[in-house]
């Protein structure tokens, strides 16, 4: 009887312990998501400025993809496979959103880091423009090869706007 009532406590301290131990990652999973994620009310020049801003820091380099239309074009830099020169190591991976219907300006930031753990290409956009469907394979070590500068930049018929760029 007595192994049977240690057996209780123990199952009831490991079970307390998964519920704090999740309650422990639901608390930095938000705290980091409201230091990486910005959304607020922005007018159209405002929000056109901050691309600007973006932009001008890579001026005079394509970006490594971009979608008009519904094609997707890859940019002339961009090198099939083989060595290609060291780039400088990239640390985050940026992405900027514009919704002129809600006037919202996004931004998301991720650590380079985390990308590099996936091991299968980075789905942009699965089901929301079927980019992934038009032959987009990219892999976060497509985008360490470009180097840091505008990954993709793409600007919807209803005026939505996304730039995703690498530092």
């Amino acid at each position: 009887m007595k192994k049977r009532r240690n057996w209780i406590v123990i199952a009831f301290g490991v079970a307390v312990l998964l519920v704090f131990t999740g309650i422990g990652a639901i608390i930095a999973i938000a705290a980091w998501f409201q230091q990486n994620v910005t959304v607020e009310q922005s007018s159209g020049p405002d929000a056109h400025g901050e691309f600007d801003v973006v932009r001008r820091k890579f001026q005079g380099r394509a970006p490594l993809l971009e979608m008009r239309d519904g094609t997707v074009n890859y940019s002339a830099n961009r090198s099939p496979g083989g060595p290609s020169p060291p780039s400088p190591s990239l640390e985050r991976l940026h992405v900027l959103v514009w919704d002129p219907d809600e006037a919202r300006l996004a931004s998301f930031s991720i650590p380079f880091w985390i990308l590099r753990l996936k091991s299968t290409p980075i789905q942009l956009s699965s089901y929301a423009s079927g980019m992934d469907d038009h032959g987009v394979d990219l892999r976060p070590d497509d985008i360490e090869k470009y180097g840091p500068g505008i990954v993709l930049e793409t600007t919807s018929r209803s005026g939505d706007r996304v730039l995703v760029w690498a530092q």
